[in-house]
């Protein structure tokens, strides 16, 4: 009877769109009306559309009465500022060929306030085509992110987020985050997921701001295919070049040890690709289940920074890449077939927790003559680790140490316990085991430089059986 009743649901909410018929709207106004609506059918006329006309003095005040209204309901109490949203359900919007535009000025319009371009908070709805471009440089009031899904079961396909709006920019997370920044950080993210069966195909933010590209805050079920997300990197010289700014007027400080921006490394000027938080988001849920399949993380701080909480089936990728991040994979409780991902600016991989992992990465050949200490860290116990491909210079895979803070490159790597590990490197990367490590297993075909472990079996790998 319940498996009738959710066929039956199914057919009532598929009837519904289909009776709507397929509107076709030409602006943003009419755009936003049906938004609002339940079971629409949407077509957009392609072409290139600014944000701005949803945005006079009447609709910036319409959008803070909304705000301040809706934190009051919430759970997180935060004000957040909607430019367009998307408060219907069981919608089916055709974006294709359509670029929003939105001034930056805009990103500081609403005082006091988590700022949001497009918000959806309504559940079962399908967009897919959308360009959403910034066009300027201009900062926000309070932090914001280009898009923010809060509703459920909605799916996203082919959209792209180009964003822009952070202050200061260009020195990525060196001046700090929080409040013992250095400079005060004004943030602008890609795309915020904290609703229940968010699904992505095709998907990229490609951004040119200090944030995330996607991040999960609150969100269940999360999956990801096919999508994309992007920076820019900057080498440490080029700061410590300067002669005038935020860095250069604190005699160029960081927030990391030893206290000042390092020469020699390259940093990304973003935060995350894939990024998951414990919990958050407007109903202060817990993070769950998060699966990525032949995505895609270029020139960001970390390609993806996930992990899953002990309530939650561990994280999934399948097929996924890293190309030219500051770090590659940043894991807890996580399972990884067949990806890959150079060292080429720093580690490929960090991987951490108390929950086992279970990892298959490929090491990418391109390097650079930027500072790398290591290829790998490895701490936690129970995790099964795979690694195989090949690069020159060869930097170390460590077994039994941390990543530095916040995983900050420069930092020292310091020994962490790592217990009932096995190790299986393909690579010609030379393999150190600290004394925090304990009763592992290291299957190698290269070199073992040091190995202070206890009860630690050592196998070097025949090429012949490989």
């Amino acid at each position: 009877m319940k498996r009738l009743s959710t066929i039956l649901g199914v057919i009532l909410a598929t009837a519904s769109v289909a009776v709507a018929g397929n509107i076709h709207v030409s602006s943003l106004n009419e755009l936003a009306r049906l938004a609002a609506g339940n079971g629409n059918a949407v077509t957009m006329a392609p072409g290139v559309y600014q944000m701005a006309d949803l945005l006079n003095e009447k609709g910036i005040a319409k959008r803070m009465r909304w705000t301040e209204k809706r934190a009051e309901k919430i759970p997180s109490g935060r004000k957040e500022a909607a430019m367009l949203l998307f408060s219907g359900n069981r919608n089916r919007f055709d974006l294709t060929g359509v670029t929003i535009e939105v001034d930056t000025r805009f990103l500081s319009a609403f005082k006091d306030c988590y700022t949001i371009e497009l918000l959806v908070t309504g559940s079962g709805n399908a967009l897919k085509g959308l360009t959403l471009t910034d066009i300027g440089t201009e900062a926000t009031s309070k932090g914001g992110t280009s898009m923010a899904v809060y509703g459920d079961d909605n799916t996203l396909s082919n959209m792209t987020l180009n964003v822009r709006g952070s202050s200061p920019y260009g020195y990525g997370d060196l001046l700090g985050k929080g409040g013992k920044s250095i400079a005060r950080l004004q943030k602008h993210s890609g795309l915020l997921i904290s609703g229940i069966n968010t699904r992505l195909f095709g998907c990229h933010v490609i951004s040119r701001s200090f944030g995330h590209c996607f991040f999960i805050q609150g969100g269940v079920n999360t999956y990801f295919e096919d999508c994309l997300a992007e920076g820019e990197m900057r080498a440490t010289d080029d700061m410590l070049a300067e002669t005038e700014g935020p860095a250069f007027d604190n005699h160029f400080a960081s927030v990391y040890p030893p206290k000042t921006i390092q020469p020699g490394y390259m940093k990304s000027m973003q935060e995350c690709g894939f990024r998951t938080y414990g919990s958050g988001g407007p109903e202060q849920r817990t993070t769950g289940k998060v699966t990525a399949v032949n995505c895609t993380a270029k020139n960001v701080r970390v390609g993806f920074a996930l992990h899953a909480d002990e309530l939650t089936d561990p994280v999934e990728l399948k097929g996924c890449r890293t190309i030219g991040c500051e770090r590659g994979y940043f894991l807890q409780k996580t399972d990884a077939e067949a990806c890959s991902g150079d060292a080429k600016y720093g580690p490929l991989m960090y991987l951490t927790g108390e929950d086992p992992s279970h990892i298959e990465l490929e090491v990418l050949p391109e390097t650079s003559d930027k500072t790398v200490h290591a290829v790998a860290t490895i701490c936690g116990q129970g995790h099964q680790v795979t690694l195989t491909g090949s690069r020159e210079p060869r930097h170390p895979i460590l077994l039994g140490y941390a990543p530095g803070p916040a995983g900050e490159i420069s930092c020292p790597i310091n020994p962490r316990g790592a217990s009932n590990v096995t190790l299986t490197n393909w690579t010609d990367m030379p393999v150190i085991v600290s004394d925090a490590a304990w009763n592992c297993t290291v299957n190698t075909k290269g070199s073992v430089e040091q190995n202070d472990g206890q009860q630690i079996t050592l196998k070097f790998l025949d090429l012949a059986v490989e």
